[in-house]
């Protein structure tokens, strides 16, 4: 698991995964906009708790930064309006922190 979490790949690579992800989430009726508002929630967090700011250090050295990655992905998620967003499963598997159910 660490290391598909610390491998480096390209920009060109770690682009094109979160074009395609993010354009198959939307082709399959999930929103588009997922990845980049799980990023957004992960830079979100970091900055706010330190052992997050940390734990996500390791990460953020080998993949371009929250922001440039959220920025690109804006223009992708906007082209695929719509699709469904299960806002429990997020905050029970994806979101980081206490979640309604805790």
């Amino acid at each position: 698991m660490t290391q598909a979490l610390t491998q480096s790949y390209s920009r060109d690579k770690e682009d094109e995964a979160d074009r395609k992800g993010t354009q198959l989430a939307a082709t399959t009726g999930y929103s588009a906009s997922g990845l980049r508002d799980f990023l957004a929630s992960m830079k979100e967090d970091a900055a706010k708790d330190p052992n997050s700011k940390r734990e996500t250090g390791i990460w953020g050295s080998t993949h371009p930064s929250f922001d440039e990655r959220i920025a690109a992905l804006t223009p992708i998620a906007a082209q695929y309006p719509g699709g469904a967003t299960n806002e429990a499963r997020f905050q029970k598997d994806a979101a980081f922190g206490p979640t309604a159910e805790e």
